[in-house]
């Protein structure tokens, strides 16, 4: 996978990783809802929600903008 390009397992364990409902992690990338975050996990996602995705995982400073906490809890 290229690096704006996260498969929908990736995708899945973003969400698990920070424990965030669907809806929830949708609202942080901007979709509209959880089932159109549920359609990333099953189909992956490439391009600016890769990245930001990317940026999550590997950033404090984008978690705490979007008033994430750190991996395994909230």
């Amino acid at each position: 996978m290229s690096p704006s390009e996260l498969s929908g397992d990736e995708v899945r364990a973003v969400r698990t990783m920070f424990n965030l409902s669907a809806s929830r992690a949708a609202s942080i990338v901007g979709l509209n809802d959880g089932a159109a975050w549920r359609k990333w996990e099953r189909n992956g996602v490439r391009g600016p929600g890769a990245v930001l995705l990317k940026a999550i995982v590997e950033s404090t400073a984008v978690r705490r903008y979007f008033k994430i906490g750190d991996p395994g809890g909230n």
